[in-house]
This record gives C-alpha cells, sequence and structure tokens, in this order.
C-alpha cells in the first residue's frame, strides 16, 4: 500500500468517523455511533468489514451497559472503536495479514481512546455551556437568524474537531502497530494470539454481570453465540 492511497484513507476514515461519532450526541442519536455499526462501518470502508464486525462486537459487548443518554458520560467507545478498527485494518495489510497478533496489539495500545474521547466531550459540553448566554440575549433581541446558526456552528466545530483528532490518533497507529509488531518476539506473538480468543469471553462475561433481567441468561447465551459465530467467520 503506497502512502498517496494510505493518507487518503486516513484522511476519508477521519472523515466517515467523524460523521459517525455526531450520532452519539449531537444528531440524532439513531444508534449508528455504537461500536458494532462503527466497526463493521469502517471496516466495510477499509475492505476489512469481517474484522470491524469483529472489534465492533468486542467493543459493544464491553460497553453495552453504557449507554450515553441523558446527561450519563460514559467512555467514548465510539470514537474508540473507529480508530481502533482503522488502525488495525491498516495495519494487517502492512504486516502481511497478520489479523489476531495485530488486532490485540492495537486494543490494548488504544483502549484509553475511551477516556480521551470522554475528556473531549467534557470540553464541548463546556464550550456549548458557554454559548447558552449568547442564545439566550440573541432570543431576548428577537436576532433569530443568529439563533439558528449557534447549533449549527456548533456541530460543524465538533465534526471538525473528532475528524482532526481521529486524522492524528489514526495516523499515529498506522505507524507504531506495525512497527511494533515486527519487533515482537514469537512468544509474545502466541501470547497475542491466545489473547484474541480471551477477549470475547471477557466480553460476554461482562455482558452477563451487567444484566440483572430475568433474561440474563438467554442473552448471555445469544451473545456468547454470535462471538463464536464472529470467530468461526474469521478463522475460515
Amino acid at each position: 500500500m503506497g502512502l498517496g492511497s494510505a493518507a487518503f484513507q486516513i484522511a476519508l476514515i477521519s472523515i466517515v468517523g467523524s460523521f459517525i461519532r455526531l450520532d452519539r450526541y449531537a444528531i440524532g442519536q439513531l444508534m449508528i455511533s455504537r461500536p458494532l455499526v462503527a466497526g463493521t462501518v469502517i471496516g466495510f470502508c477499509l475492505g476489512s468489514a469481517r474484522e470491524g464486525m469483529f472489534i465492533g462486537a468486542l467493543l459493544e459487548l464491553l460497553w453495552i451497559h453504557a449507554l450515553p443518554v441523558g446527561d450519563a458520560l460514559p467512555g467514548d467507545d465510539t470514537l474508540t472503536a473507529i480508530a481502533i478498527t482503522a488502525i488495525s485494518c491498516l495495519a494487517i495489510k502492512q504486516s502481511g495479514g497478520e489479523v489476531q497478533e495485530v488486532m490485540i496489539i492495537t486494543l490494548l495500545l488504544f483502549l484509553p481512546t475511551a477516556r480521551l474521547g470522554r475528556r473531549l466531550e467534557f470540553a464541548i459540553r463546556r464550550w456549548n455551556d458557554r454559548r447558552i448566554q449568547f442564545a439566550r440575549q440573541a432570543a431576548e433581541q428577537g436576532n433569530l437568524s443568529y439563533l439558528g446558526r449557534i447549533p449549527v456552528r456548533a456541530v460543524i466545530r465538533d465534526f471538525l474537531l473528532v475528524a482532526f483528532i481521529l486524522l492524528v490518533i489514526i495516523s499515529l497507529g498506522a505507524v507504531t502497530v506495525p512497527w511494533l509488531h515486527s519487533m515482537m518476539s514469537d512468544s509474545i506473538r502466541a501470547g497475542m494470539r491466545a489473547l484474541y480468543f480471551v477477549l470475547p469471553v471477557l466480553g460476554a462475561a461482562s455482558l452477563l454481570t451487567t444484566a440483572r433481567s430475568p433474561g440474563a441468561l438467554p442473552l448471555f447465551c445469544a451473545a456468547f453465540l454470535t462471538v463464536m459465530v464472529v470467530l468461526e467467520t474469521l478463522a475460515s
């Protein structure tokens, strides 16, 4: 993969990913920002839909109990899913198709992106709070045109900010992950491959511990079966 092609793909994914993340709080909340959907879409854009689905499904299980509804502000699973999926797909192509090892390296390195996204959302909300006073003044003065521009400007600002952050993170990961993979010994790589099969089980266990309804056990079984089907699909 040439440098120009990789740069174009990173820029494209940054734009698409930022658009997906708008669904998290700013526009719609139609659930397209959930990790399963976001990961699959990003993987599809990079020609690796199966890998994107696996990463999205794993992160969905880990964060299924933490929905960004109302005042709740959990870790940013959307930003995490987009970044990890994009970096994994790009790094797999550079590392000669070592899917399992590259995925786990990327997950371990970039799971903290969730905390970065949470801090980002705190900052965005503080910025929005400052704009409320301007909105009140515009409403009192009857300046409806300015009042209508405030939310539009906020959405554009959020879109550009997240696109820039994704551009930086994905660019960094696309360089770092293949280099780390090439430096690892065979024993460490074997451990990464083992962890590849352990993490989905931990994700399913996380789902079971957070589900308190009488249907928790059937839900767990369905989730576990889904994970096994995904693993079997990836292995074939």
